[in-house]
This record gives structure tokens, sequence and C-alpha cells, in this order.
């Protein structure tokens, strides 16, 4: 990775570390029924991350995270204020998070698109691709897009059975569980599958990317 890369890559990996704290912190005040604690301290974060992005973006993409930033401090000024519901303030983010990941990885399949997963695995694998890995990539990418999707419907039936501190669990801390699981399970069985392309990387993974979203 390049030291521009780098220097990029640092501030993204910091929000992500940011976030991974929000979601805990606002799974623990759920759990100590504190919903408007949580739904305020979820949606400040949302608040100052499209407002930063907006900093650095220009034309509708600015005027977009702005009015993404002012819709977070309304919710937060209606949860301080009361009448406001913070337990569907707090549902809709996770929601909207498993969509975009499934569409992302769906979109790619589309005709005429390169799958996500392929397009990082040539990246990190610059000599041709073998038609057994690039099989291999398209699989994978279809198990991207219906991953998310099936947790985020697994979340919502939660709550329409148990309720919201039953949802918190499962959103806030299995779901992700599950996610990680098979992101580190698949490259292990990867490498079994395919050990002719050596090791693979957690990091080098995480930097094919960050580099097909800056290049």
């Amino acid at each position: 990775m390049s030291s521009l890369a780098a220097r990029e890559f640092r501030p993204v990996a910091a929000k992500f570390l940011l976030g991974a704290m929000i979601v805990v912190s606002a799974h623990l005040a759920i759990l100590a029924d504190g919903i408007s604690a949580a739904t305020v301290l979820l949606y400040a974060y949302f608040a100052a991350l499209a407002g930063f992005a907006a900093l650095r973006a220009d034309g509708r993409s600015r005027v977009g995270l702005w009015l993404i930033s002012a819709a977070c401090l309304v919710v937060i000024a209606l949860t301080v204020a009361g009448p406001f519901n913070g337990a569907v303030a707090l549902v809709l983010p996770p929601l909207l998070g498993y969509g975009l990941v499934s569409l992302y990885f769906a979109e790619s399949l589309l005709p005429r698109r390169t799958p996500a997963i392929l397009r990082f695995a040539r990246l990190a694998h610059p000599a041709p691709l073998p038609s057994a890995v690039e099989h291999y990539a398209r699989r994978l990418t279809w198990a991207w897009a219906v991953l998310p999707a099936m947790l985020a419907a697994a979340s919502l039936l939660v709550l329409a059975g148990d309720g919201l501190e039953s949802w918190s669990w499962v959103c806030n801390v299995i779901n992700p569980s599950v996610m990680l699981s098979f992101f580190v399970g698949e490259h292990a069985y990867r490498y079994r599958r395919f050990p002719e392309l050596g090791p693979p990387s957690l990091a080098g993974t995480f930097r094919a990317i960050f580099k097909a979203h800056v290049r």
C-alpha cells in the first residue's frame, strides 16, 4: 500500500473502531433500559460522521451529507424532548447497514459487472487467477449478498417475538460475530481449497478492499 493510501486508511480504521465502540455502548444502554441514551449516542456518532464527510465532499454529495447530519440531530432533539419512539430509531440504522452491504455485493453480480470478491482477489493477486478461483470468488460474492439480508431478517423476527433487548443481543452481538466468523473462517477454508495462492492474509484482504475504493 502506498504512503498516500496508508494515510487514507488510518482514519477509516479509526472510524470503524469508534463505530464498534458506539455499538457496544448502545447495546449496554439498551440492556440498562436506557433507550433514549442509546439513541442519542448512536445518532450523535452518525451526525458527526456525516458532518466530517461533508467537509471533504463537494457538490450534491456535500448537500446530501449535511442533510443526513441534520436529520440525525433532529432525531436526537426529538428523543430528548420525549415524544419520539427511540426504539424505532435504534432499529433502523442496523437494518439499513445490512441492506446496504447486501446491495453492494448483489449489485456487483449484475450482467457486465465484476463480482466484488473477484475484484478484491485480482487486486490481492496481480497474476491471472485460475478459473476455479474466479468461480469461487463469484459464489463467495453471492454468499456475502445473502448473509447480511438473512441476519437482518432474523433480527426482525427476534424483535417481533421477544422485544428490543433480545433484538439488541442478536443485532449488536450475535450477528456481527456470525459475520466475523464467516469472514475469518472463509480465509482458512480458502487456504485449504487453493494452497497455490499462498496463505491468505486478513490485512491483505482489507488492503485489497481499500484499494478497490480509492484507486
